[in-house]
């Protein structure tokens, strides 16, 4: 038998919650059965090949989701291996790069790749947290789990049809009760995971279109995820994203030390580093003497500024917003 080639795309932009991992359980999968498998990975420095028996896109930050948009409009050999029956596995911000178009969370409109009858724009607050939903197309019977993180909510037309309808969460958009889209060889999903390791059905339906029919597989350590996931709460998670960014990446307190008088710190400084610092963290400050005032407010400046450019809240809101936005 030949070996089965799985085109993993632009996971050097795309590959923000680890959905590259779908392509390597599909690859394990068909190992796990004899028949060979290997992952071709398609960056932005390389065209798109047709050639492949199936492809999986995982989700990405507005900046680099409008690359890769950029990307398969310029190479157009997704849409071309779509065409004559390749399966696609788009995951979260690859339902959007795949629409019709899609809004930035600055209300501003991208034209998409068009393989999907699917809009999106932003909605009022994000979703995150776990979805479990029924599958409302053929050949799945079991539920679909995994986890949603994405401000844009998704509108399907009528040549796109959803994957499930949401049982816990939100899916596709927040009240809409339905998750993904389907429409032709392209099955589209919000949920992360990966997706495909928390449901092994839907992994062996992808591969089935490929290698045809598959017995199952009785693997103990899927049944016990699928058991877990499938019983966790679908509240998001209690740090929200951005607002305690610095206290959910470093544990570590955070220790100030300036120079200053013994009877004359700088007590404007005082007020504004201990603000400047989350309530996780820990502010010291320590006086030592200085020679003169006009040295001591330099230095007091400096620290003020770099304390709040480390640690405000509002900062870390602004600045990682602009420059780093989360996933759509």
């Amino acid at each position: 038998m030949s070996t089965v080639r799985i085109g993993l795309v632009l996971p050097d932009v795309m590959g923000t919650y680890g959905d590259g991992g779908n392509a390597v359980v599909l690859r394990q999968r068909l190992r796990l059965r004899g028949i060979p498998a290997e992952i071709v990975e398609i960056t932005l420095a390389d065209p798109v090949p047709d050639s492949l028996d199936l492809y999986t896109l995982g989700g990405a930050e507005d900046y680099a989701q409008r690359l890769a948009t950029k990307h398969l409009l310029t190479h157009q050999g997704l849409q071309r291996a779509a065409s004559r029956g390749a399966p696609v596995l788009a995951i979260c911000a690859a339902i959007q790069v795949l629409g019709h178009w899609y809004e930035t969370s600055a209300g501003e409109r991208v034209e998409g790749v068009g393989m999907l009858d699917v809009t999106t724009s932003p909605q009022p607050a994000r979703t995150i947290g776990e979805v479990v939903s029924t599958p409302v197309v053929d050949g799945l019977t079991q539920s679909l789990t995994g986890f949603e993180n994405h401000r844009g909510g998704t509108v399907l037309g009528p040549d796109a049809r959803p994957l499930g309808a949401v049982v816990k969460g939100a899916g596709n958009r927040d009240g809409d009760g339905f998750d993904g889209a389907v429409q032709g060889s392209v099955v589209a999903t919000y949920l992360h995971g990966p997706c495909l390791a928390r449901n092994p059905e839907l992994a062996d339906l992808l591969l089935s279109r490929v290698v045809g029919p598959l017995e199952p597989l009785v693997l103990a350590e899927v049944d016990q995820l699928r058991r877990e996931r499938l019983a966790a709460p679908a509240g998001p998670d209690p740090i929200r994203p951005n607002r305690h960014y610095a206290a959910k990446v470093r544990e570590e307190p955070c220790i100030l030390s300036i120079s200053a008088p013994p009877r004359r710190r700088n007590a404007s400084f005082a007020r504004h580093s201990t603000s400047a610092c989350l309530s996780s963290a820990t502010t010291r400050i320590t006086s030592q003497p200085s020679r003169s005032t006009a040295g001591r407010r330099r230095r007091s400046f400096t620290y003020w500024r770099r304390s709040v450019r480390c640690w405000s809240p509002s900062y870390s809101n602004a600045s990682l917003m602009a420059r780093y936005p989360m996933s759509r």
